[in-house]
């Protein structure tokens, strides 16, 4: 016959089982419920796909959650106050109180999620512009864009008393994505070049989300257009893709479905720091699931199709009078451990510029050896350099250019 302390002590363990067993049921629920949260942000177009996805899961779930449905609702309560408590965190420490205060002038939305910064384009090449005269906030910065639709000063036509003119031609990081204007590394070229016996003058020409073949017909605009001295073609190894031809691309479809997007993720996507923070290890992911789209290896393809028709635009260019020279962008997120690779692709555009008898500065030894990619990116999440990467970027690019003109006027004397 039991004692009284058996019986005490056989309840006591059965109610810590009960516990512990409702804790698991809790946690695991609260995890998958996050997880489904986070894919179905990252990846839907619609509310129905950021709300329907969890509410299916959850649904699912109710059989299993029958005898805890206290338990479900407390997860349907702490998803979103921990996801409040962490952008509360994220905000305070990386941007300071003017982040709390000013919830809306910090934005980490991606390059087309900014209602109204980008129209289509009347070039097929191109597929899509920026807007002339937009002005909002894009990856907690102002972004300003003059009348012909880049983020500079007006652009003029060359008249005899000009300087030096220089056009760069870029992506999202030459237009300075999450960095102020001046800190852009084409407005501090134009900085370092310019002295009081000669003015340079750089007009940044870039729309952020283009590749390659866009880039290179940006080019050659830009050489019809402003009459540049010198183009610098900045890229990164992943624009050299065909994802963007005309043949492949329908922009008016894919305008109007991130006007969609934006009007249905407005809130999360220009507010939420968070949720952003979980979309670059979530694509990592998915993007190995058969039939999605995937980005461009950092391995470049140097003999691609695609690169190879870019260049022989701009080797025609180069041999029309207005030389063009190309930049390699180093994507600084990677950090070191991603070195070895992202040389190789550099070296392998760089061969590629050359065989086209084209110049090419490479950026990517303007880098320590060892980094934390967080000392040189925006915010953690987001792969943009920030103003100390642009710095670095700008005196390489500076430094080539200067022993060009050096070892030309040698030449010449």
């Amino acid at each position: 016959m039991s004692t009284t302390n058996e019986v005490e002590e056989a309840v006591g363990v059965a109610a810590v089982w009960r516990a512990c067993r409702g804790s698991v049921v809790f946690h695991a629920a609260l995890g998958l419920w996050a997880a489904l949260s986070f894919v179905a942000f990252v990846w839907a177009n619609t509310w129905l796909g950021i709300v329907g996805v969890p509410v299916a899961a959850g649904i699912a779930l109710l059989p299993l959650l029958r005898r805890r449905m206290s338990s479900f609702v407390v997860v349907l309560v702490c998803v979103p106050l921990w996801l409040a408590i962490g952008e509360f965190v994220f905000r305070a420490h990386f941007f300071g109180p003017d982040a709390l205060a000013n919830p809306t002038a910090y934005s980490p939305v991606s390059n087309f999620y900014m209602p109204g910064m980008v129209e289509l384009s009347d070039d097929p090449v191109l597929g899509f512009e920026l807007t002339p005269g937009f002005s909002g906030r894009f990856k907690g910065t102002d972004l300003e864009l003059n009348p012909q639709g880049f983020r500079d000063d007006p652009f003029v036509a060359r008249s005899p008393g000009d300087g030096f003119r220089i056009v760069a031609v870029g992506d999202s990081i030459t237009l300075g994505s999450g960095v102020v204007r001046s800190a852009i590394f084409s407005d501090r070229l134009e900085a370092i070049l310019s002295t009081p016996s000669r003015r340079v003058e750089v007009y940044n020409c870039s729309v952020a989300g283009m590749k390659v073949v866009q880039l290179a017909r940006l080019a050659e605009r830009a050489a019809e257009e402003w009459d540049p001295d010198l183009i610098l073609l900045a890229l990164r190894p992943t624009a050299v893709t065909d994802r963007l031809l005309p043949e492949r691309v329908d922009w008016s479809e894919v305008l109007a479905r991130n006007a969609e997007t934006a009007r249905a993720m407005a809130w999360l996507r220009r507010y939420g720091f968070v949720p952003n923070l979980f979309a670059p290890p979530v694509r990592q992911i998915v993007r190995f699931i058969p039939g999605l789209e995937r980005d461009m290896p950092e391995d470049a393809r140097a003999s691609s199709p695609v690169l190879d028709g870019a260049l022989r635009s701009l080797s025609r260019l180069s041999r029309d009078g207005t030389p063009v020279v190309g930049v390699g962008l180093r994507l600084v997120s990677v950090g070191p451990a991603g070195a070895p690779a992202q040389k190789r692709a550099h070296d392998q555009l760089a061969q590629a510029f050359r065989e086209h008898d084209l110049e090419f500065i490479d950026t990517f030894d303007a880098f320590p050896e060892s980094y934390r990619p967080v000392d040189f990116t925006i915010y953690p999440g987001d792969g943009h350099p920030n103003a100390a990467a642009h710095d670095r970027i700008a005196r390489t690019i500076a430094a080539a250019l200067e022993a060009g003109w050096s070892a030309q006027r040698g030449g010449a004397g």
